[in-house]
């Protein structure tokens, strides 16, 4: 079966918000998706990122390459198809997601590549790049009873020239499972230090990593260093960083603008808060004017992306208030307004 979609224009977006969440995994030799991911899931969705990045240790297959509970493929085809319902994944590929006992070298990266595609990519919206990376290579060079990262051969020189294409002219994000700035994440101190070194001598804003089961936060030489691992399996640490530590369930929302700056926002799902987005008209293409109530019975203020999917008449028909910003796009039905707004908490 074949199917063919058109695009009328291209939509590159300028201010945006987009989600992050890893370590999402169930238990070790598990295919079903874990209850916890799913709660996150379920309450990020009325958020309306652009899209979502997850930080890797996406299914449930052992801790190293030589571990006996090999990664599956129905393990990435159950994840495949949950996600593929809920908005636009970009995966990382953590230390879980590849394993391959008994298997040929290479045989867990090439089921993670046919479900998602690559082991790397750049991804650009507007003057931001999104660099994600693998810190987990099954080549010559990997530690095969080892569950810490490392980043060696032509891994090493693809990131770099990466970072040297989009250097000049691009605010840069990386991302990749083992975080550069952990120590104990690491196989080998030495080429974890002279990756953070790279990282930190060019145009990078911030990396986001997961590996430790928490969400953590620290600043280092003008780098933002973000642990995003608390997206559905067992909680714990791992870097021993004592502030900006948030021991619960969640994800991590970044807003992000034209020039570096950007906002971030922790979401803690298992609260007692929850976010509603609602319409008072059908949102398909058929009504003219559209009201979205928020309600945000969180603690603290979050941003929301709401659309509007209206007919194709002027835009200059439609008067939008209420929101922080908004772009519109077009496509075959109308156009899709998509507003910004920052929902207070209920404190």
């Amino acid at each position: 079966i074949a199917k063919t979609i058109k695009i009328n224009k291209t939509f590159e977006p300028t201010r945006y918000c987009f989600a992050v969440i890893g370590d999402n995994r169930p238990d070790e030799g598990t295919i079903s998706i874990d209850s916890d991911f799913d709660t996150v899931v379920n309450e990020m969705k009325y958020y309306g990122a652009y899209f979502v990045i997850d930080t890797g240790d996406l299914v449930g297959g052992g801790g190293y390459l030589t571990d006996s509970t090999i990664s599956s493929s129905d393990m990435h085809e159950t994840l495949w198809n949950y996600t593929n319902d809920n908005m636009v994944w970009y995966m990382a590929t953590g230390n879980h997601d590849v394993v391959r006992d008994g298997q040929s070298q290479g045989y867990g990266e090439d089921i993670f590549t046919s479900y998602w595609g690559v082991l790397n990519q750049t991804i650009v919206y507007g003057n931001w790049s999104f660099i994600i990376f693998n810190s987990f290579r099954d080549t010559s060079s990997a530690h095969t009873t080892a569950e810490q990262g490392w980043v060696y051969d032509e891994q090493w020189t693809w990131f770099k020239n990466e970072l040297d294409a989009y250097n000049d002219t691009y605010n840069i994000m990386v991302v990749n499972h083992h975080p550069p700035s952990c120590d104990s994440s690491w196989a080998n101190e030495t080429n974890r230090v002279d990756l953070k070194s790279m990282i930190e001598n060019s145009n990078v804003i911030a990396s986001l990593s997961g590996h430790c089961h928490r969400s953590e936060f620290l600043t280092e030489n003008g780098v933002d260093y973000y642990v995003i691992g608390h997206g559905g399996a067992d909680l714990h640490t791992c870097c021993g960083w004592t502030d900006y530590v948030y021991p619960y369930y969640g994800f991590v929302m970044f807003c992000v603008n034209e020039t570096s700056e950007y906002d971030y926002y922790n979401v803690n799902v298992t609260d007692s808060g929850e976010l509603n987005v609602t319409y008072n008209a059908s949102n398909d293409y058929t009504e003219t004017s559209i009201k979205a109530t928020i309600e945000n019975s969180h603690a603290y203020s979050l941003p929301v992306m709401v659309r509007f999917r209206v007919p194709s008449t002027n835009t200059t028909d439609y008067n939008i208030t209420g929101a922080d910003y908004y772009d519109v796009t077009e496509n075959n039905d109308g156009y899709v307004i998509i507003a910004k707004a920052t929902a207070t908490g209920q404190s």
